[in-house]
């Protein structure tokens, strides 16, 4: 759904128009809705993403892409492995400050929004490195941008922004009503976006056939 999807389906379900819910009010509680919901979970699927990184000789300190919120691997795509996370102050005690001591990295680190490379590199490398970028300000693009989340979500943001209307208007008992939609459409949302995926079926038996056995018994 986009946004002015979203706003049509609050005010169609309170029967209003937009001057009574003007579109500032309704998308306030569309991005608290949203901001809410993208806080449940540290690593959303949709937000997957990949980046590269080119590394000078000599230099081991790098500006991480401001879209990232969670780095998770750092691969050595001249040497193809890929490289160790280590806790920065560790990795400062370790290697100095980075002007001293040069080789094939294969150590990473972060400190203050930046990437580091133990030790130094001593020569020009290609780094390819996967992690999670942040949500994007989809509601500051306008009517037609779509909601930066898998589309499971898009009907609890709807629940939730209708719950706060209601609240609006003191309308207690649709508020709680739809507060309790929203949590419960989340949550399943929630469980299936973030369940394992599985890739084979469920093998009992280690496999082998069951072959039923009869046995007779001699009359005595």
């Amino acid at each position: 759904m986009n946004l002015q999807e979203l706003r049509d389906a609050v005010r169609n379900q309170l029967d209003t128009d937009e001057t009574e819910v003007p579109n500032t009010l309704v998308d306030l509680f569309l991005r608290d809705a949203y901001n809410r919901t993208m806080q449940l979970e540290e690593r959303w699927p949709f937000f997957q993403s990949s980046w590269s990184l080119a590394s000078s000789p000599l230099n081991n300190e790098y500006a991480r892409d401001s879209t990232i919120s969670n780095l998770v691997q750092v691969f050595d795509a001249t040497g193809d492995f890929v490289l160790a996370q280590l806790d920065h102050v560790l990795a400062a005690q370790a290697y100095g400050d980075g002007t001293t001591m040069s080789g094939t990295p294969h150590y990473w680190s972060e400190w203050g929004g930046n990437i580091y490379l133990w030790p130094t590199p001593s020569e020009a490398r290609s780094y390819s490195m996967i992690g999670y970028r942040r949500p994007q300000d989809w509601i500051a693009s306008g009517a037609s941008a779509e909601v930066d989340a898998d589309e499971r979500l898009h009907l609890p943001l709807f629940y939730y922004a209708t719950s706060l209307v209601y609240a609006q208007q003191e309308d207690e008992l649709l508020e709680a009503m739809y507060m309790t939609r929203y949590q419960q459409s989340v949550n399943q949302a929630r469980n299936d976006i973030m369940r394992v995926p599985q890739h084979r079926p469920l093998v009992m038996s280690r496999g082998r056939p069951y072959v039923s056995q009869t046995v007779t018994l001699d009359a005595p």
